[in-house]
């Protein structure tokens, strides 16, 4: 008896599946979005490579906090975990070009305190090369170059090149 179930529920199936036209969902992989060089058979990622993307970004930009930060900057307002926006308000850092920065390039400072999160290294870095008259004087402080990319983009000072 419960063998004739089976086999009416499998004759019943066979029936739909060419009833219905059905054929078993094709797979067609795509390459890895990750980079990786593998092929994803479902979706835009293989098993796990969207979170190992996810957290060799955040190492790169230096944390979960910085990429949180470059992020808001570009969309124009605030990501919470509670789902509430804001505008933000403070200027978006913009692009600027280090080639023409030479040793001999003249520093002009735009802030009168340190900006830096309080006892940050960064504000430690800000705290010896803040003050700096020319990239040579900033690099003798301290100073390495991303920081004085970094505070040139977001209005702290302003490198006075030759082409100017």
């Amino acid at each position: 008896m419960y063998f004739n179930a089976v086999l009416a529920i499998v004759h019943s199936t066979m029936y739909l599946t060419a009833e219905l036209n059905m054929s078993p969902r094709k797979i067609d992989p795509k390459p890895c979005a990750c980079g990786c060089g593998g092929m994803a058979k479902t979706g835009e990622y293989m098993p796990g490579h969207d979170q190992k993307l996810r957290a060799a970004i955040e190492r790169e930009v230096g944390g979960l906090a910085n990429l949180r930060s470059i992020v808001e900057q570009h969309i124009g307002h605030t990501i919470s975990s509670t789902g509430k926006r804001e505008r933000i308000t403070h200027p978006v850092p913009r692009t600027v070009d280090m080639s023409s920065v030479d040793m001999d390039s003249k520093i002009k400072w735009k802030v009168t305190e340190n900006p830096k999160k309080s006892e940050s290294l960064a504000w430690g870095r800000f705290e010896k090369y803040y003050g700096a008259k020319t990239v040579q004087d900033y690099i003798d402080r301290g100073g390495v170059k991303p920081d004085l990319k970094y505070d040139w983009e977001r209005g702290f000072l302003e490198v006075i090149t030759g082409d100017v």
